[in-house]
């Protein structure tokens, strides 16, 4: 955790990155597996989940820095349980586009939060990203997203373990600041 934030401290740091500003509109579609152990029963069940959200920083060239906002509905599929919850993210993320229309994306989610059961659950998670622009407007990435969730409700402890793997749309916007201020128009 410390090496990240000195990685974001230079970044921020720097001059020619307060002059330029990152923001990605994000749409996805993911299937996963979860495995909840606490409850009455252990329960494996698979899953599909619908996500919005966005990411926001600041680029130097091919390195993106963002704080990362995601929203998903988890729709659990699994015969033995019949329910969808809403599960909510909040992270940071380095993103390093290549010399070819390829971007990787590796962040982590410092504080995810969800209701399963009645249970209040919040946790943590990484993620790991591929894409490929379909061109300068239209990012698809293929994103495997690893989540552990904990919480307790009177004397029972719930934890429970997301893995997903998501198709994602996204929509860079990329701007120089101040040149593009609505100041200067």
């Amino acid at each position: 955790m410390t090496k990240i934030s000195w990685i974001f401290l230079v970044l921020f740091l720097t001059q020619s990155t307060f002059a330029s500003m990152y923001f990605e509109p994000v749409v996805g579609y993911g299937k996963g597996t979860t495995s909840v152990s606490g409850t009455s029963d252990n329960t494996y069940s698979t899953y599909v989940s619908p996500s919005v959200g966005f990411k926001f920083g600041y680029f130097v060239e091919y390195v993106y820095a963002v704080a990362d906002l995601r929203y998903s509905v988890v729709n659990i599929t699994d015969s033995a349980v019949d329910s969808s919850i809403s599960q909510t993210s909040m992270g940071l993320g380095v993103g390093w586009d290549w010399n070819l229309p390829i971007r990787t994306f590796v962040g982590m989610d410092l504080n995810v939060s969800s209701k399963f059961y009645d249970h209040s659950l919040t946790g943590s998670g990484t993620r790991f990203a591929i894409g490929y622009y379909l061109n300068l407007q239209t990012l698809v990435s293929l994103e495997f997203i690893s989540t552990k969730l904990s919480g307790e409700s009177s004397s029972l402890d719930v934890d429970a373990n997301f893995s997903t793997t998501m198709v994602t749309f996204s929509f860079p916007i990329e701007f120089i600041y101040p040149q593009t201020n609505w100041k200067n128009k």
